[in-house]
């Protein structure tokens, strides 16, 4: 009997999640130069060589982006890839056919060599990543705020508490979109959700952007 049970229990638990990795890879074309302010003219053109001529010149580039996180159960995916393919596109729209030293403010005063592009890209991911999931990933009200009326600690976590509070009015204590009391069952399953949303925005992170400036140069940033 006790095996019996022990193998029910065993069976009953949820699967550990799945970290998988998600890469895209895009293409844009721009034009700079390699000069540093903090230099002089002869110092530039010992450490650039040609690439400090005054007219510039371009590069074909290749950038990949990986992400990583938890599968998650119900979608089967780490992250949308329409997200992924948008924040990219936003990014690569200020990049593509412009020239860095003159369209770009960031490198206003620096240098626009493939390393600060890369920290630029992956700088500009994150803010959208970062945004993306308090915005997009705020829970929804958890167990204790339906059925006693606060919030629990541990729902949620370091979420934007703002989003909450603001989804928590339209809902109503305890009712669903459309304003239907939730049942005990429906609660705890809402609060599942709260958790699940939690933990994914604890792994959901960016892990690197590699860019190809030609076929034998290729940086590699991951943030640090």
């Amino acid at each position: 009997m006790t095996d019996a049970i022990s193998t029910l229990t065993h069976q009953r638990q949820p699967s550990p999640p799945r970290m998988a990795y998600l890469t895209r890879t895009e293409h844009f074309s721009s034009a700079h130069r390699l000069y540093s302010k903090q230099l002089s003219e002869e110092e530039n053109v010992e450490i650039f060589g040609k690439c400090a001529n005054p007219n510039g010149h371009g590069h074909n580039y290749t950038v990949e982006v990986t992400v990583k996180g938890d599968i998650d159960p119900v979608t089967g995916m780490v992250l949308s890839i329409t997200h992924l393919k948008g924040w990219m596109k936003d990014v690569i729209d200020e990049l593509d056919h412009k020239h860095l030293d003159l369209d770009v403010p960031y490198f206003a005063n620096r240098v626009s060599t493939t390393e600060n592009l890369a920290v630029f890209i992956w700088v500009s991911l994150k803010k959208r990543l970062d945004h993306h999931l308090t915005k997009q990933h705020a829970p929804r009200r958890g167990i204790d705020d339906i059925l006693v009326g606060r919030r629990s600690p541990d729902v949620g976590g370091d979420m934007d508490h703002s989003d909450v509070d603001t989804l928590s009015e339209n809902l109503g204590a305890g009712a669903d979109s459309r304003g239907r009391p939730l049942s005990r069952d429906e609660a705890r399953r809402d609060d599942q959700v709260n958790r699940n949303y939690a933990r994914r925005r604890g792994t959901l992170r960016l892990v690197e952007v590699k860019l190809h400036e030609t076929v034998n140069n290729t940086v590699v940033y991951r943030g640090d």
